[in-house]
């Protein structure tokens, strides 16, 4: 996800939590003592980690939730590795119509407020 996404995503209700890199985000969770909902993670990161390896991460520290690795990369071997963790491949650029589904099939949480509208009602950008 780029910093550019993250405004039309909390037009659409979205609580978004954006960190530079897997340490970052790590840190950023405990440090407010929650578990995600959702990840949306890009694939290439910095300092040569993948969004893979943190997803992984986070789901051995959280528990598995709805996840999406993020990517302008369309290999096999990318959707081969998403898929052998049981993630799918979201390409970039993002389909907004895909995206509005995807967070609106996360099940809400007891804290949580549900996803706004139908997925036939999906918010402009």
């Amino acid at each position: 996800m780029t910093s550019r996404s993250i405004p039309w995503l909390e037009r659409w209700g979205v609580s978004v939590l954006d960190a530079p890199g897997p340490d970052e985000a790590i840190a950023l969770l405990e440090e407010m003592e929650i578990a995600p909902d959702a990840l949306l993670i890009d694939y290439q990161l910095d300092h040569g980690a993948n969004g893979l390896e943190l997803a992984a991460a986070l789901h051995r520290r959280h528990g598995a939730c709805p996840t999406r690795i993020i990517s302008a990369e369309r290999s096999a071997s990318l959707r081969d590795s998403c898929a052998e963790m049981g993630l799918e491949l979201m390409p970039k650029p993002l389909d907004t119509e895909a995206l509005f589904r995807f967070l609106a099939e996360i099940p809400p949480t007891s804290d949580a407020q549900t996803f706004p509208g139908p997925v036939g009602q999906i918010p402009s950008k």
